[in-house]
């Protein structure tokens, strides 16, 4: 199992950090990205991932409402590097209510989009409240290499990106989240990937999530698409080297 997306360098991680990546690794997680939410992060990213020996790998990030324009040239200063993807990059409607606010956020998503698609990088895209705003950039961008991450939209909006051959990653909250499991039935599987959004989107909502609980999401995914868990493990997983590797 590859998880997709966990925040490891989140502060609830600072005492426990190689414990969670062992439990990961005991339970079969041979990679976890690790996407940033800007450039400032990058130090402790690559710090993390040099203390597990490349167990953990790399994204350079540009979070919507968070950064600046000092925040956007530091990310064409770092991503020449050797990066697995941009991300966690996007846009969000949800947490930006203002127009301007807005605006700035497609401008540094457009401005990533476009050094993603000269380079030919994945980028790991967060959308939250704005799908089909997301999709209509990314199809404009002409980026191939796109994971979704967390999505929530419409049926049309979903099949509209299933349709422009991007990937959708489940995390462990499918267990408690109808929408995750009708978007896990509608997406072909192999199209699916597997994340945790490590801390947030656990199975029970309270406890801090981990990438150990990628197996979580997988057995869901399994249970939805009657495939075993053993076949849909190495489906996802070649689903992920294709997109990453």
């Amino acid at each position: 199992m590859i998880d997709t997306h966990a925040h490891l360098y989140d502060e609830r991680f600072s005492q426990d950090l190689l414990e969670v990546a062992r439990r990961a690794r005991a339970a079969g997680v041979v990679h976890c990205i690790i996407p940033g939410e800007l450039p400032r992060n990058s130090e402790e990213i690559r710090r993390i991932c040099a203390l597990t020996d490349g167990w953990a790998l790399p994204c350079l990030g540009l979070y919507p409402g968070s950064f600046g324009d000092e925040d956007i040239d530091e990310f064409d200063a770092y991503a020449s590097q050797d990066w697995i993807a941009f991300g966690e990059v996007g846009i969000d409607t949800w947490s930006i209510k203002d127009e301007a606010g807005q605006a700035y956020a497609e401008k540094g998503f457009n401005h990533v989009l476009s050094v993603a698609k000269r380079m030919d990088r994945p980028v790991n895209v967060h959308a939250r409240n704005c799908g089909k705003r997301a999709i209509e950039l990314l199809m404009a961008s002409g980026c191939k290499r796109v994971q979704l991450h967390a999505f929530e939209a419409k049926y049309m909006t979903i099949q509209a990106g299933i349709d422009a051959g991007f990937f959708f990653s489940i995390p462990p909250n499918i267990v408690r989240s109808g929408q995750k499991v009708k978007m896990a039935r509608q997406v072909p599987i192999s199209q699916l990937l597997l994340e945790t959004d490590s801390p947030y989107l656990g199975p029970d909502g309270s406890s801090r999530n981990e990438p150990a609980n990628v197996a979580i999401a997988l057995e869901a995914i399994a249970k939805i698409k009657e495939l075993s868990i053993r076949e849909t493990e190495r489906i996802l997983d070649e689903n992920t080297k294709r997109l990453y590797f």
